[in-house]
């Protein structure tokens, strides 16, 4: 017997993954996983087991439900949808859920699926979804040569320091703008490449105070997020 996708809601946060659903049998069940690659197989399993499919909603957060979206859309017997928040917060508080707990956030996203029109999401394009990965890696090398500086500066104070830790650090520093100066130069050229991230680049860039390394890092986070963000 063939039935129709169950209906389910996934809360996102930064560590968490709250999930409500309701099986074809029209019974209710919740349950959590960790917002990692291995939480989202153990999601999937779980939102298909015994061969049930699903159609899960879960709310647009860009920085971290993007990646969950990702593994859903890619699953087998899973449709996903991926709402703007302001939507779901609205549809919940008409369905009288005055708490914002991440379980009843959840329900209210399941009960989204199972009334609303539902619209199965697109995935941003591999090139908006690289230039994120870049973006992101440039965001960690920023702060680890940040640290480094002040390391730097430190042990330039302090006449304990012998000079072959100064001068590491300060070799370390220059490597690490290096490597920024590199992906800054791979993100420039993936957005020439692609005519929707290169005009959206020449947008950003026309706007006082926003250069290239700003730029880069706006349009690999905003440009995850559905058009009606």
């Amino acid at each position: 017997v063939t039935h129709p996708p169950a209906p389910a809601g996934v809360d996102v946060s930064q560590e968490t993954l709250d999930v409500a659903a309701r099986d074809h049998r029209g019974t209710d069940r919740t349950a959590q996983f960790a917002n990692t690659a291995t939480g989202h197989r153990q999601l999937i399993r779980w939102l298909t087991k015994g061969g049930q499919s699903a159609r899960v909603v879960l709310e647009a957060t860009g920085v971290y439900s993007l990646d969950v979206a990702l593994a859903l859309h890619a699953a087998h017997r899973i449709e996903v949808m991926v709402v703007n928040p302001r939507a779901a917060r609205q549809f919940a508080q008409a369905c009288l859920q005055r708490s914002s707990t991440d379980a009843t956030m959840a329900v209210a996203l399941r009960e989204y699926a199972a009334r609303m029109e539902f619209v199965p999401w697109v995935p941003p394009p591999q090139s908006v979804r690289h230039l994120r990965a870049i973006a992101r890696r440039i965001v960690t090398l920023t702060e680890e040569r940040a640290r480094e500086q002040s390391r730097a500066h430190a042990a330039a104070a302090s006449a304990a320091t012998p000079a072959v830790v100064v001068n590491d650090i300060a070799v370390n520093v220059r490597h690490l703008q290096r490597r920024l100066a590199e992906l800054q130069r791979h993100a420039l050229a993936l957005i020439q490449t692609d005519p929707a991230l290169c005009q959206a680049y020449h947008h950003l860039i026309s706007v006082r105070g926003i250069a290239a390394a700003s730029a880069i890092q706006l349009l690999g986070e905003l440009l995850v997020l559905p058009g009606d963000m």
